[in-house]
């Protein structure tokens, strides 16, 4: 299965806003690739990805929704949320670790369709990201409390 994060611009002030994804495969990452993605895995442990480095102009946005793509189905949240962030000029933000987990044990589609954690795993990103881009100056760190949220798949560590 595949899984993304749709996010947006919700800036008012900078004229129409605009959609786009971070994406990921989690079944055949070493086949499928999109543009974002190195040929290696950037860490490899007990989480193994990638360190994404978008460019994306000054302003407010928000990850508003998730899609996992199986086939032949994909699923996204049915409940509205909103996780937002800024990017201000000449300034990087970094918005945290964005991974999926699975309930394998469980067997029916939903539980297997599983979780995401968001937290902040910038001592390990950042160094990874500077090599990508020498020229990455300030970073602020804007990881968001997935608690927030209050839904049954977000969570800011791993679930027993």
């Amino acid at each position: 299965m595949t899984f993304s994060f749709l996010y947006e611009k919700v800036s008012k002030d900078n004229g129409p806003g605009w959609h786009d994804d971070l994406s990921c495969d989690c079944v055949a990452i070493h086949i499928w690739r999109g543009e974002d993605y190195p040929k290696e895995m950037d860490y490899i442990g007990h989480e193994s990805g990638f360190v994404i480095i978008k460019k994306l102009p000054p302003g407010q946005y928000e990850i508003y929704n998730y899609e996992i793509r199986g086939t032949p189905m994909t699923w996204s949240s049915k409940t509205p949320f909103s996780i937002p962030f800024k990017i201000e000029s000449g300034k990087a933000t970094y918005i945290g670790n964005f991974a999926r987990g699975c309930w394998c044990e469980r067997n029916t589609i939903a539980a297997n369709l599983g979780y995401f954690v968001i937290s902040d795993k910038s001592a390990r990103d950042l160094p990874i990201a500077r090599v990508k881009e020498p020229a990455l100056k300030e970073v602020g760190i804007d990881v968001w409390d997935a608690t927030k949220l209050n839904s049954p798949i977000f969570f800011t560590n791993e679930p027993n």
